[in-house]
């Protein structure tokens, strides 16, 4: 091979580190983006591009010193001679099949790139086959949390599980493990959020979260809220609306039986004839409990009066009237979930409970199939009603950045989390029924327009309304746990099951964070004994494990145990007494001194209320005998209408 010819300069040393440099640097550009086209982003590491770039100047180096080595010198220059002699050969090859001009050096330069895409195709490849072919063993995957309204439960929960099986490989070593959570009720969020997630110390002196773990994705249909919620907060380095995923509207659906008398009615027909017409047999998901039921709560309750104080004793009556009224006796209503399972299940048992929800339009769709009620029941269906005042919610995807918890592998998962589930609304309006993020369906056909936009809801506003609509109570529930609480009705039904049931129906209306309540059993073997738990859950859960044991107590000075376990708070003060009304020696032999909180006194076995009039209970207490024939949620209901009407705001 000839050498170079002599006298050709070498180029100085930085100006063949310089275009090499821009050259690897474009490289690195390229790079980037075609991992952002080929949905490489899990798979590259972050840091990829700032290495090539890196790697770029070294390898700028070397070739600054091979162009400064050209000049022959022993072995290498006769290498490096035959190299280009070779390069030239295959230029002129190239120059014969495509017939052009001879240019050797051009073609040597069309040469080099084909090698250089060559290089960058086969490495994408092998990264690619690595992927799939899940090298070594199964690592721990990472997980992402995603916390989800109850109404979303059955839809996320889903497509969560699409998503993990989708990045799985092909050997089915799990990559990353979505954990599914429930979010925290409205006025419970409200509260996670202005207390950075942590709630008041427990019974043990403990802090403990109000969501299990702090969740990096959240859906929910009060995104602005919550950003307010969470500006500023220390915990929190930021909270990032990522926009809509779904929408879907609210509906009225009512049963067969009510559906009936409605066969006239238009769909669109307004809320106020459609009330009308249902003669006030409306339900809807309590607003602290359920964001449907929030939502809803500003077409439902009646409007403000004009020239009245929205905060004065009037409003507040008449709201209270409308949220009473709004929640039938004996239906859940923590949630859209649980109010339209109750209806199935009565369907099912061949019972109509004649009922007309609030709920969104997704539930009643899907309503014969919901996974949170059990197995499928073909048979059964609601009618939906559209009217224009009810709103529609749209379900925002908030990213949630944790101080201190942050890290790459998180990040990078969540982020391609977020942008899979943006891209599932095809799945979530077949599978699901939920509209697309502009209010409209692709092949779902309904009784409304194509498109219902979402509207703007105060969630402030609509939270205090609903909080005036339920006046702050202290409760003290002492249950009876005597012996003769084991005495059986006509139907079976021991008196200590009928108080546990309307104790745990109590429960259920008060609101965390507004009401308070302790709970306590008496006996002769154990007067005042308190029950463990913090919330009304626990409490709850611990009124069902209640067991009779020992001889009666007088109820007097039951209620002094009680008594002491009425929180001084500012809240009106009530004593709920649960008992069958005890044996001869129940009641004290002279009337009680007076007291200054309110004693409703049910009774679930053979007790009168005349007598526990005359010995036990004062002007403004009330007594309540729950017969055989009666349903202790509905007696519980009444009551409590009793109750907060007379304690007003």
């Amino acid at each position: 091979m000839p050498d170079p010819p002599p006298g050709r300069k070498t180029p100085p040393f930085r100006s063949c580190l310089k275009p090499a440099a821009e050259s690897l640097t474009g490289l690195a550009v390229v790079l980037e983006g075609l991992a952002s086209l080929l949905n490489l982003a899990p798979v590259l590491p972050p840091l990829l591009p700032n290495v090539v770039v890196a790697g770029g100047y070294a390898l700028a180096v070397l070739v600054a010193a091979w162009r400064m080595s050209r000049a022959p010198q022993g072995r290498v220059g006769v290498r490096l001679a035959r190299l280009r002699a070779r390069q030239a050969a295959v230029a002129a090859f190239l120059y014969r099949l495509a017939g052009g001009r001879r240019d050797e050096r051009g073609w040597r330069v069309v040469l080099r790139l084909v090698l250089v895409a060559a290089a960058v195709t086969g490495g994408w490849a092998f990264v690619r086959w690595a992927e799939r072919a899940d090298l070594g063993t199964c690592g721990h995957p990472v997980q992402v949390r995603l916390a989800v309204p109850v109404e979303q439960w059955a839809a996320l929960t889903d497509l969560a599980a699409r998503y993990e099986r989708e990045r799985a490989g092909s050997s089915g070593c799990a990559r990353v493990r979505v954990a599914v959570e429930r979010a925290p009720a409205p006025a419970e969020l409200t509260r996670a959020a202005q207390d950075g997630w942590i709630d008041e110390p427990g019974a043990e002196g403990v802090h403990r979260p109000l969501v299990a773990v702090h969740p990096d994705l959240i859906v929910t249909a009060h995104a602005e809220h919550l950003a307010e919620l969470v500006a500023d907060r220390e915990t929190l380095l930021s909270a990032a609306n990522l926009g809509t995923i779904a929408t879907s509207p609210l509906v009225v659906a009512v049963t067969p039986k009510v559906a009936e008398g409605l066969t006239q009615t238009d769909k669109r027909e307004s809320l106020e004839r459609l009330r009308s017409l249902l003669g006030g047999r409306l339900a809807r998901p309590r607003g602290d409990l359920s964001e449907s039921g929030l939502v809803a709560t500003d077409a439902l309750y009646p409007p403000a009066e004009i020239g009245k104080d929205p905060n004065g004793d009037a409003g507040n009556l008449n709201d209270i009237n409308a949220e009473l009224g709004l929640s039938p006796a004996g239906v859940p209503l923590s949630d859209a979930v649980d109010l339209l399972c109750h209806a199935r299940q009565e369907l099912a048992d061949g019972e109509d409970p004649a009922l007309a929800m609030v709920v969104p339009e997704h539930l009643a769709l899907t309503f014969a199939r919901m996974p949170e009620c059990g197995e499928p029941e073909p048979g059964a269906a609601v009618s939906s009603f559209y009217p224009p005042s009810l709103p529609v919610l749209a379900y925002d995807l908030v990213h949630l950045r944790w101080r201190a918890q942050q890290s790459y592998e998180r990040e990078r998962w969540t982020e391609d989390l977020a942008a899979w589930l943006a891209a599932a609304g095809d799945r979530l309006e077949d599978e699901h029924r939920l509209r697309r993020a502009d209010g409209g369906f692709r092949s779902v056909s309904t009784p409304v327009a194509d498109v219902v936009a979402p509207g703007e809801v105060n969630v402030r506003a609509l939270q205090d309304r609903i909080a005036r609509a339920h006046p702050r109570t202290s409760f003290a529930i002492a249950l009876d746990a005597s012996g003769s609480m084991a005495d059986q009705d006509a139907l079976g039904r021991s008196a200590l099951e009928l108080a546990k049931s309307a104790a745990r129906d109590l429960l259920g209306r008060l609101q965390e964070g507004r009401d308070e309540a302790a709970v306590l059993t008496f006996s002769a073997a154990a007067p005042g004994a308190r029950l463990p738990g913090d919330t009304f859950r626990e409490l709850d859960q611990a009124v069902e494990r209640v067991r009779t044991t020992g001889s009666d107590l007088r109820l007097d000075r039951a209620l002094d145990q009680a008594a002491r376990r009425l929180a001084d708070s500012g809240r009106e003060r009530i004593l709920v007494l649960l008992t069958d009304g005890g044996g001869a020696g129940a009641l004290p032999p002279e009337p009680s001194p007076r007291r200054d909180f309110t004693v409703l006194a049910l009774l679930t076995g053979g007790g009168d209320c005349g007598e526990l009039r005359e010995r036990l209970l004062q002007e403004g207490d009330a007594c309540h005998r729950i017969a055989p024939s009666d349903d202790p949620a509905d007696v519980v209901h009444e009551e409590l209408i009793k109750l907060w009407l007379t304690a007003g705001p």
